[in-house]
């Protein structure tokens, strides 16, 4: 599957962390109702599988934050459409509905990664966002 992170398209990034296994990403489609991709991270330090997909749409948007409440999420990563050569990023948080920008959706090096206590890798590419 393609690179998500290299799309025009606003997206949101998340984990469900649920004892499925490799029928994770099934399930997880099945709930949404559309594709993902799954991509490697870490939130916290802690790393985790995680899924990317298209954000944007009322309806998608609450089967996103759903899902992730029912798996006991923290928030959902979105990532927003380019705007000149630039991809803001912002915590959403599920227990307050409080949306946190955290800066911008960079590519780095895996060493440059590993600096940071959250980063996706899709691929062989890192992001971070700062």
């Amino acid at each position: 599957m393609k690179s998500f992170l290299k799309s025009q398209s606003a997206l949101a990034i998340f984990a469900v962390n649920t004892q499925l296994g490799k029928g994770e990403q099934a399930y997880v489609e099945k709930q949404l109702g559309c594709p993902v991709k799954k991509v490697h991270g870490s939130y916290q330090g802690l790393e985790e599988t995680s899924y990317v997909t298209l954000w944007g749409g009322s309806t998608h948007n609450d089967n996103i934050h759903r899902l992730c409440r029912k798996h006991n999420q923290e928030s959902i990563l979105i990532v927003n459409r380019p705007k000149n050569g630039k991809r803001t990023a912002n915590l959403f948080y599920l227990a307050t509905s409080e949306l946190v920008p955290i800066g911008v959706l960079k590519h780095v090096a895996i060493d440059q990664a590993m600096w940071y206590d959250g980063w996706t890798k899709d691929g062989s590419d890192y992001y971070v966002a700062e």
